[in-house]
């Protein structure tokens, strides 16, 4: 299993803003694969989710599985990862003094930005195709 995080209320709160503000962007700025494969992991404000739930979800609707990393990965290491199913997240959370942005990818860059659609079949086998090539 992927370790747990404990994240701190702060961390939390970050979260909670982001995850708020992208809700009233979703209705008019996502795809509608987007927004049916989001609403598979039942995010909520007030708990960051876990990697390895999220890896269930994954690998119940797609086969695909989360792997944690401590940041970013060298493109060739990330793709062949997509190429095995596999998605490699960070665990850590952005600063909250500027929570609507991050210079490198966080847990809510992964979790809001990326993860969703991999639970997507289409899209999960385009991007395995991806990391093959």
């Amino acid at each position: 299993p992927i370790p747990s995080i404990e994240y701190t209320t702060a961390e939390t709160m970050i979260w909670e803003n982001v995850l708020q503000k992208l809700l009233e962007l979703y209705p008019t700025h996502a795809c509608k694969e987007y927004l049916d494969a989001f609403a598979l992991f039942n995010f909520v404000p007030n708990h960051i989710p876990q990697l390895q739930e999220l890896s269930e979800v994954l690998q119940k609707h797609t086969g695909w599985n989360i792997r944690p990393v401590a940041g970013l990965l060298h493109p060739r290491d990330f793709l062949n990862g997509l190429a095995f199913k596999t998605f490699h997240s960070t665990q850590y959370i952005r600063h909250g003094s500027n929570p609507m942005y991050t210079p490198e990818p966080d847990i809510c860059h992964e979790i809001l930005g990326h993860i969703p659609l991999l639970a997507d079949s289409k899209f999960s086998d385009l991007a395995q195709v991806i990391g093959m090539a």
